[in-house]
Order: structure tokens, then sequence, then C-alpha cells
């Protein structure tokens, strides 16, 4: 990802991230877990140089064309503002995760 050394930019950055994917999949954002990771050596397309990212997207349900890209396009605009990584320059990975396989708050959340 492109460098962001000021950490309060980061935490800014994040504070989008879990809002606009909330918004963009329709989920509450107290269900939104965000991580971000600097500073690390990545080559994207061959070129190490210019910003770049890989994102991974998990949710129970709401894994889907039409909500996937409402999920892109929040990320690309933030990345973009944030980090200067351009659109074609960033992988999204979907991940539809079954109720049974995810554990918050003492259970799973198929119950």
């Amino acid at each position: 990802m492109g460098q962001i050394e000021d950490q309060v930019k980061v935490k800014e950055m994040m504070k989008e991230l879990s809002s606009g994917c909330a918004n963009a999949l329709g989920k509450p954002e107290s269900y939104v877990c965000v991580y971000v990771e600097t500073g690390k050596n990545v080559m994207f397309g061959g070129d190490a140089d210019a910003p770049c990212a890989v994102c991974d997207v998990g949710s129970i349900g709401c894994i889907d064309k039409k909500t996937n890209g409402k999920v892109s396009q929040t990320i690309a605009s933030i990345l973009r503002n944030y980090a200067g990584v351009e659109n074609n320059r960033f992988y999204i990975h979907f991940t539809d995760w079954p109720a049974a396989n995810v554990g918050w708050s003492g259970r799973t959340f198929a119950g």
C-alpha cells in the first residue's frame, strides 16, 4: 500500500473504510473490523514503486455482484484519497462467511 507515515491519517482512513464498508454492505458498523498494515514491500504488476494494496472483505451474506461493486467503489475512493493507490493497483478478495464459522461475543452468528 502507499506509505502513510502519519498515524492520524491512517486512523482517519480506517474510520472511513469502516463506515463506508458498513454502508455498502448494509451491515451495522459495530460488526466491521478494519486492519491496515503499512510499511510492507509489495509489488503489483511488476512495479514495486507505485502505491498498491491487497484487500480482503469477508461478510456473512451480502457478498454478491451488486454489493461487491459498491464495496469496490468505496474502497477505491478511500485508497486513492488517503494512500494514492490508483484503481488499477489493487485487488479485493471477497469471501462469504458461513454464520456458523464466525464467532463473536462468546458465540457464533449461527446461534
